[in-house]
């Protein structure tokens, strides 16, 4: 498939001077509330519910006080990762996000609101902070502490240079699908309850979710990121490729997802997952954008909050 780049280079090579006096207009002047702006809360949205998903598949009812207090601290402690995540990304994502006028609005930094240096200096200071909270309140559970940790590593070495994981093909999609994917729903467990195998095949299922997330985003941004230089997943292998690519994970995920609904007896779900990973089957083309893709995406998390709730908030306590 031949991939035609005219229809995007006008809109991506516009004079600098427009692209940054629109960014300018949608900011504040306020210098706190462009720092504010750089982490970026907007897009939380769904690395924050897996937080949350983990957290209530493995919590009980057996004591309500003490789940608030650990609902508190998963909020605290995932939303300084968050913010790490997305304002560390904002300071080594300058140079490409300067020439995409959508990008740009998203980024302080590029749009020359705030320093590199200020917005390095505020990372450095939510990571640290969101890690000696972390060892404070979990120091007692090695395993909560180690995941907050791995977390934080993998979301600097996915944006910082020399690893930048996001510009190396193949290693950009795997460091996604664990720092925002598995990880933090595990995460979330280890906060309310035990590990068991059930929470570890949910993990591997959203894993393999995010690697669908960035991928669909690498095809979405795929003319943008061949003109700026960007080498990821999908310019490596070209747009065709990475289409099919996507077919394979997306049709993964629904026998993930059809597989744990039926262990769970939520025939509810895996009744309509049938047809739809027969229709993954015959696709020729995915269109990232399309009615069938938004409608797998609300399907998936009905189904992983199903899961939830009929693996945790139970009125008995955790086994192994």
């Amino acid at each position: 498939m031949n991939f035609q780049l005219s229809a995007y280079s006008n809109r991506l090579l516009k004079p600098a001077s427009e692209v940054f006096y629109s960014a300018r207009k949608s900011f504040s002047t306020s210098y706190i509330e462009s720092l504010y702006r750089n982490i970026r809360v907007k897009d939380w949205r769904a690395y924050f519910s897996l937080g949350v998903l983990g957290f209530f598949s493995g919590t009980t009812l057996t004591d309500v006080e003490n789940l608030v207090v650990n609902f508190l601290k998963l909020t605290v402690t995932l939303s300084l990762y968050l913010a790490f995540a997305f304002s560390i990304n904002n300071c080594f994502d300058v140079e490409g996000d300067a020439l995409q006028a959508k990008k740009l609005l998203k980024n302080p930094v590029a749009a020359g609101l705030i320093s590199f240096k200020a917005g390095l200096v505020f990372s450095v200071c939510l990571a640290l902070l969101g890690a000696f909270i972390t060892v404070a309140w979990f120091h007692s559970s090695p395993f909560t502490v180690s995941l907050y940790l791995s977390k934080l590593l993998l979301a600097g070495f996915y944006s910082v240079p020399p690893l930048r994981l996001k510009s190396r093909p193949f290693f950009d999609l795997l460091s996604h699908g664990f720092f925002f994917g598995a990880l933090p729903y595990l995460y979330g467990v280890s906060i309310s309850g035990d590990l068991t195998a059930q929470f570890l095949y949910v993990a591997s299922s959203i894993f393999t979710y995010s690697l669908i997330l960035e991928l669909r985003n690498h095809v979405e941004d795929y003319a943008e990121d061949l003109l700026s230089g960007v080498e990821t997943t999908a310019v490596h292998l070209g747009y065709t490729r990475s289409q099919n690519l996507l077919k394979i994970l997306l049709a993964l995920h629904w026998l993930y997802l059809t597989l744990l609904m039926s262990t769970l007896s939520l025939y509810v779900v895996t009744l309509p997952l049938s047809p739809l990973f027969y229709l993954i089957a015959r696709w020729k083309s995915v269109n990232v954008s399309s009615r069938y893709i938004r409608a797998a995406d609300l399907l998936t998390c009905v189904a992983y909050a199903l899961t939830a709730f009929s693996s945790g908030v139970r009125l008995e306590g955790s086994t192994l």
